[in-house]
């Protein structure tokens, strides 16, 4: 590969720091709520809150890689500013199996750790496939998926993980429709 592998990358979710180390990878620095990962290094900067990092506490830490979520307005103005300064930025949104394993095959390109990609990846589809091949036929099954916390909630519709896992079941979102 012509290009040189990120050595110093700060990964800002608990998602995205443990998708990093799924694929190989290791950190400078994360977010609070990854810190307790398993497999994360000892020595990796807590950099606060996710949504809370001040770009100078980023390149403090002289990354070659920040890795943060698309679809998070914060991270993403922050993201912005970061590749405007010289950082390079990887932005992930994961809504499902097929985004998973595209993030994991940039990451374990990334990494190198191709070995990875297949356990962490293939085999895990494959043990989904067949599992899917078990679900019975017949009479349909619905469901409603809340996503609740201390200051809201909120039925999520189809655009969700564990949604595609219900529907691939072969259960009906109820909260998809009108």
């Amino acid at each position: 590969k012509d290009q040189a592998l990120p050595q110093r990358v700060i990964a800002l979710s608990k998602s995205n720091a443990e998708l990093w180390v799924l694929a190989g990878g290791e950190l400078v620095g994360t977010s609070e709520d990854a810190l307790n990962i398993e497999g994360i290094g000892e020595g990796v900067e807590d950099l606060g809150d996710m949504d809370k990092v001040s770009l100078e506490a980023i390149t403090a830490l002289e990354p070659d890689l920040l890795i943060l979520f698309g679809t998070e307005p914060a991270q993403k103005a922050l993201g912005e500013a970061a590749s405007e300064i010289g950082i390079p930025v990887l932005f992930t949104n994961i809504d499902g199996f097929e985004d998973y394993e595209k993030v994991m095959k940039e990451f374990t390109d990334l990494t190198g750790r191709d070995d990875l990609y297949e356990k962490n990846v293939v085999s895990v589809r494959e043990e989904i496939d067949e599992i899917l091949k078990k679900v019975p036929e017949g009479e349909e099954k619905t469901y409603l998926f809340l996503h609740v916390s201390a200051t809201k909630s909120k039925a999520e519709k189809n655009d969700y993980f564990a949604s595609e896992i219900f529907n691939s079941l072969g259960l009906r979102n109820i909260a998809s429709d009108d």
